[in-house]
Formats: structure tokens, sequence, C-alpha cells
């Protein structure tokens, strides 16, 4: 399994677009800026800002339409604090299961 050697990952992304948005940096209505424009900013692949967008989406925070891209949602459609933490302890333990899957695949592959 390959370690990620530089950049932030999704979580970290997540993290601070969550907090411009819940702080009113980035306010309902607005568009967050284009892919490529994000991974510039987060110096991040193109598949760690579309994590990052899919925890907000799952969040309720933003809205991503194919070809349109991600809007921020008006605050009475945010999930709440509680659930978004429960949310993002989901996804933590899914990565992690993730991870606990790829190393006994290796180990599997390794026996004879």
């Amino acid at each position: 399994m390959a370690q990620r050697t530089s950049g932030p990952g999704y979580r970290e992304v997540a993290e601070d677009l969550r907090t411009k948005i819940r702080k009113g940096r980035i306010k309902p209505g607005e568009r967050l800026p284009a892919l490529p424009n994000l991974q510039e900013t987060y110096e991040a692949s193109a598949g760690v800002i579309r994590d990052a967008l899919k925890q907000l989406a799952v969040e309720r925070l933003i809205e991503t339409k194919h070809g349109v891209g991600s809007t921020v949602l008006a605050e009475d459609q945010w999930t709440t604090t509680e659930a978004a933490e429960l949310m993002q302890l989901v996804v933590g333990l899914r990565d992690e299961l993730r991870e606990i899957r790829e190393r006994i695949d290796s180990i599997e592959r390794r026996l004879p």
C-alpha cells in the first residue's frame, strides 16, 4: 500500500472548506472554485478534492452538479454539527477498514 508523501488528504481539504462555509467566508449560493483551481489551491490530486467535495455533499453543505460545479447550500439545509461529526467518524472507519483490507490482501498475495 502506497503512503501519501505530500499534500493534504481529503479530510484536511474538507475541513478547511467546511470551516470557510460555516464561518461565512464562502456564502450560501456561491460556487466553489472549479476542480483544477481547488487542486492548485490545496496542492492535492483530483481524487482528494473529489472525495472532500463528496464529504461536504453528504453533510449537505454543498450540492454538486455535473457540468455546473459545487454550490454552497442554504444554512437551513446543512446537516447538524453532531450528524456531520458522526458522518466523519463513519467515513474515517470506512477508510481504516479499507486500509486493513489492503494489508490483508497484501499478506495473502505473499502466502504460498
